[in-house]
């Protein structure tokens, strides 16, 4: 049977990671068919032979390379500082793709550029492009899943990291651990699990509570 694949309307999702506790901010939706990641193969090392043959084989690793085009309009402002296209600060990045049960790319370290052209047809453009950098952990670009829809978010919403699960698909870890509040702790019946930051699983979400008291039957989740 076929399945469904990322293709379609996008929703994108950046980073500062040089401002202390910074919160995710959701781009506007870009220009048509200009989303891409662009791996460029690494240098292949031969180690040769008289005659020729190859005795041996070598590449380097992936470089990575994630654009986007979006227009300027009446009210629209640019989504990053930048100096002459320089932006200053490092971000990540992730894409969403249509359907959200299917992966999008996250890199988690990106240095961002900017060309800013302009023609009357589709008049002023802010073209980035994130050239990915080696994270902390983990591969360049990680194939994940996020807990929340981001088509429901509005452009320039702010979105708080604790808000936010990435599941990497290829691994099946996640950018959390989830533990059940335990209902016989002293005070649980009395807590507001909205305040308190508690989750809800829904299918293999994690969700924000919502509830502002104790739902009975409902079990709520601490992220660490």
């Amino acid at each position: 049977m076929n399945k469904p694949i990322g293709w379609g309307k996008c929703s994108i999702i950046v980073k500062d990671l040089d401002v202390e506790n910074s919160k995710w901010i959701k781009l506007p939706t870009p220009k048509e068919d200009t989303t891409q990641l662009q791996p460029t193969k690494g240098d292949k090392k031969e180690a040769t032979v008289e005659g020729g043959e190859n005795e041996d084989v070598k590449y380097g690793k992936n470089k990575y390379e994630l654009s986007y085009t979006i227009r300027r309009n009446t009210e629209r402002k640019k989504p990053f500082t930048d100096v002459d296209g320089v932006v200053a600060h490092r971000y990540a990045v992730f894409v969403q793709p249509e359907n959200i049960n299917v992966p999008g790319p996250k890199l988690d370290l990106t240095v961002v550029t900017l060309e800013d052209p302009f023609d009357t047809t589709d008049g002023g453009q802010l073209t980035y492009t994130h050239d990915a950098l080696k994270p902390a952990s983990g591969n360049t670009v990680k194939w994940a899943k996020a807990n929340i829809d981001l088509s429901t978010y509005e452009e320039g919403a702010e979105i708080a990291d604790n808000a936010i699960v990435f599941t990497d698909v290829d691994t099946d870890s996640t950018s959390a651990t989830f533990t059940a509040v335990d209902p016989e702790s002293t005070g649980y019946s009395s807590k507001n699990p909205s305040a308190e930051g508690w989750y809800i699983k829904n299918g293999t979400r994690y969700l924000l509570a919502e509830d502002t008291a104790v739902v009975e039957g409902t079990t709520y989740y601490v992220r660490s």
